[in-house]
């Protein structure tokens, strides 16, 4: 996996915006890429709303902040990102398709990750050829353990913390 310097970011609704503003405070470059030209402004109007907030989160130094940048060209986005935050709507079709087309991008070695909790990860990554499909690299919670065992992912392929959930499930 690449040192993450530029998180791409396919949508830039509520979700997107929270994962921008984030990233940007602590020093990580986005680009941001929407089919809709008008979401520029609301990523960077999002943006700014956080960070006074933010700004209260800790007194410790950080980097300086990175920078945003927007586009309506998904590849342009793919080719540029380290990692990549899926945050469109939880619309099958239209996840498959942005999905499979970001994938074609992305470098080999760019993780994608579909947030796609009330849709099985299976029927989302269908016809994508990303690397990404080995969901044991990006479970951070329970929720996500359970839904890649519900996929099909053996639990010998689950980080060994996460055994647990799964036999509680």
């Amino acid at each position: 996996m690449r040192n993450v310097k530029t998180l791409g970011l396919l949508g830039t609704g509520v979700i997107g915006g929270g994962w921008a503003a984030r990233a940007l405070h602590f020093g990580i470059d986005v680009i941001a890429a929407d089919v809709k030209p008008e979401m520029e402004a609301w990523i960077r109007g999002a943006v700014a709303n956080a960070e006074p907030a933010l700004a209260r989160l800790t007194f410790a130094p950080l980097p300086p902040k990175g920078t945003l940048s927007f586009t309506t060209e998904l590849r342009a986005m793919a080719e540029r990102a380290d990692f990549i935050q899926e945050n469109i709507p939880e619309q099958l079709a239209l996840k498959q398709r942005m999905l499979a087309e970001v994938s074609r991008y992305a470098g080999p070695d760019v993780i994608i990750v579909p947030d796609s909790l009330p849709l099985t990860l299976r029927a989302t990554i269908t016809g994508c050829t990303f690397t990404f499909c080995n969901p044991a690299l990006r479970i951070r919670s329970a929720p996500h353990v359970i839904a890649a065992f519900n996929c099909g992912v053996p639990l010998s392929r689950l980080p060994t913390w996460s055994h647990r959930y799964v036999s509680a499930a």
